[in-house]
This record gives structure tokens, sequence and C-alpha cells, in this order.
């Protein structure tokens, strides 16, 4: 036996709870999901520089000056906003976009987000920024296999998640609180102004709040699809705060950006984050390491860069059905029992 190398078969059977993964995603996640497998109705999904095309705000930005409205829509949202924060036209915007998110469905076949949740495990945490329903819808399909899957949080809300005030306590739209017998109300949309002040909302505080303590002492953190936007400067401020001083704070932590922009772009954007060599680099999260090392991310960061062994690679098929796929993650679940 060669105990140099961490090979897949003993990947498998090992399980350490100690090395957390935290993974945080932007739009270009979901845009990403839906390349291969399409939305469910074939919807295309938008960035932020064409959101007012695909949703179709034509007449809310009719009489804005062709300058502005060249722009993409985090200016044009905030331009608006500063002038006439209480109009029937930023009413009508917010509207239109949740009622397009919210109609939103995936496929029903094994999508990136299906890969994502069962790639981790309870002791990671997913952040998203995004305001579609992929996620979710995800991570209940994927219950009927395990409830060992990662937590997630919601950073600008979700429309798929509502709140209970009186319990302090949120689910599925739709669905009663179990504490309060009362329906969940739609959680609200964080849109893209300069200052969003995630404190003013509790739900939104309690969301950023976990986020801020997972960032403390990860072994992999994992950006997909987030572009650090330099108008979002609180958001960037919260998570630096948590990061702290990488070259103190984060000499054992791995970064990964998943992203189509260049490395030089990267790694300026994400410069106040990176310690050293210790981050990497890639265009396909079919190539990164919650694919590379399913549900054994931290495991394998502990036997390469704790215990300097080698490590063999153990990709997922890209499955037809969720059954191939429930049937390929099963031998780590049962580990997973075995050691709980």
């Amino acid at each position: 036996m060669d105990d140099s190398v961490f090979k897949i078969s003993d990947q498998i059977k090992t399980v350490n709870e100690g090395y957390r993964h935290v993974v945080i995603l932007g739009a270009g996640a979901s845009k990403a999901s839906c390349i291969d497998n399409p939305e469910r109705n074939g919807t295309q999904l938008p960035l932020m520089n064409d959101l007012p095309k695909i949703i179709n705000l034509d007449k809310e930005l009719l009489d804005l000056s062709p300058d502005l409205k060249n722009e993409n829509f985090e200016k044009i949202f905030s331009t608006l906003f500063e002038l006439e924060p209480n109009s029937d036209r930023l009413q009508s915007i917010e509207k239109k976009i949740y009622a397009f998110f919210e109609s939103l469905e995936l496929p029903p076949h094994p999508t990136i987000y299906d890969f994502l949740i069962l790639s981790l495990r309870k002791k990671d945490l997913i952040a998203t920024f995004n305001w579609d329903p992929f996620l979710w819808q995800a991570y209940r399909r994927n219950l009927k296999l395990t409830d060992n899957l990662p937590q997630i949080v919601f950073l600008h809300g979700n429309v798929a998640i509502g709140i209970c005030e009186d319990s302090n306590t949120f689910g599925p739209n739709g669905y009663k609180s179990l504490k309060s017998g009362k329906p969940f109300i739609p959680t609200k949309l964080l849109y893209p102004v300069a200052n969003k002040n995630y404190n003013s909302d509790n739900y939104i505080k309690n969301q950023w709040s976990a986020l801020s303590h997972f960032l403390k002492n990860p072994a992999r953190v994992t950006i997909f699809g987030y572009s650090a936007p330099i108008s979002d400067v609180e958001a960037i401020t919260i998570m630096k705060e948590a990061w702290g001083n990488p070259e103190k704070d984060k000499q054992f932590t791995q970064l990964e950006l998943i992203d189509i922009q260049s490395e030089s772009k990267l790694t300026k954007s994400w410069k106040n984050f990176i310690f050293s060599h210790h981050y990497e680099i890639t265009n396909d999260f079919f190539k990164s390491s919650i694919v590379r090392f399913p549900r054994r991310t931290g495991e394998v960061f502990l036997a390469n860069y704790l215990e300097s062994k080698w490590y063999e690679e153990n990709y997922p098929p890209r499955f037809k059905n969720h059954t191939e796929m429930w049937n390929w993650y099963k031998p780590f679940i049962e580990a997973e029992k075995n050691i709980s």
C-alpha cells in the first residue's frame, strides 16, 4: 500500500468534519448552469449587463437618456433609486424582476447545481447572491437521497424563500412555519444600489452573519461566477472583515475562483483575499475541486497540504438522470453514516 497517495478508495471511507468548504455564488454560476442544461422552459438567464433586455424593461426605461439606458442594470437601478426611490417606475421594475425569477425552474435531469449540492456536506456552506430558485430546487430534490447536504444562505434574498417574523424562521414560499403555523412571506430582494444596508433586514443580517462565521476558518473557499462589483462595497467589506489578513489568518486556506474572466483580472479583483500561491483558477465548474473531490474536499485538503500526500482525482460522470447520480454518490454517504 502506498501511503504517499490518497487514493479514491481511501477518500470514500475517510470522513473528517473539521475542514469546511465555503462556496460563494454569483450570477455567473446560474448562467453557467443553463449552458448545457437549459432552464426547463428554455428561459435565458440574465447578467446585470443584459437584464433589462431579457426581462423586457423597455416600458420602464423608455424616457431615460441614451447614456444611462446603455449602462448595465446595476448603474441604471442605482441612479433611479437616488432620483426617485419611491416611484411607480421602480415598483414596476421590482415586480417584473420578482415574477421573472419566480417563474424559473431547473430541468428534470442533473445540473451544475445538483453536482454542487451533492458534492458538499452539512459541515460546508453555500452562500448565494442570486435571486433565482435553482439552488433551493436542487437542494430540495436531492434530499430524497440524503439530508447530509450543505447549509445555504441567501445574501440578497431569494424568490424561493419566505420568512416568518413572528417565529424568526424561514422556509419555502407557500409553506407554513412549524413554529408559528403562519405562512412564510416572500423575502425582500436587495437590488443593486450603492448602500444596501445589510443590517436593516433581520433575515438578511442573519444570512451575512452565517457567511462571516464560516469565512473565519475554512479549508477551501470557492467563488463561482461572482465578480465582486465595485458598487457592492458593503458586501466586500463584510467578507474582508471576516477573512482577515491573508498573510496572517489564511496561510492554510485555499482560494478557488471559477470564472470566465482572465487570471490577471481575477487576481486583481481578489488580491485582498489571496495568500501567496494558495489559489487556483478555472473557467469550468467541472474542473473545480468540488467535482474533482466530491464530498471530500476537506479530506483531500488535509492529505495534500498538511500531510504532503499526492491524491487521485475522482470525477463523477455526466449523469443522464438522478437515479444514476444518486447511485454513484451512495458509497460516500454510507461511509459518512458509519462515521457519525
